[in-house]
């Protein structure tokens, strides 16, 4: 953090944003988390192929984030709330994740 503070001289439009990543996985509301995937997808279906599956990929994130099960020591657990950590998906549905709420609020302070 000390290095944030110590920059100097940014432009007055820049703005810093800081994400807990490993508290987020376990609060992400998999309604939530469905349709901000499914917006981006849509909002930037001109830059994926054609045959790009969309549907595809969102029916695989909604199987996969339901049916989350993992081991901690000899118990097995299904994990209910939030979104699966360790995953294939977690890098890339982590910073969409977070660009729509940076997105949204740059929107909110531009209006």
């Amino acid at each position: 953090m000390q290095i944030f503070l110590n920059l100097k001289d940014l432009p007055s439009h820049v703005m810093l944003f800081s994400f807990d990543a490993k508290s987020m996985y376990t609060n992400i509301d998999l309604d939530h988390l469905l349709l901000v995937m499914k917006d981006w997808l849509y909002l930037h279906q001109n830059d994926l192929p054609d045959s790009f599956p969309v549907a595809t990929i969102l029916e695989t994130i909604e199987l996969v984030m339901e049916n989350n099960c993992f081991y901690s020591g000899d118990t097995r657990w299904h994990q209910k709330v939030g979104k699966a950590m360790g995953t294939l998906y977690d890098c890339i549905i982590a910073t969409i994740y977070c660009a729509h709420y940076e997105k949204s609020y740059h929107t909110s302070q531009v209006s």
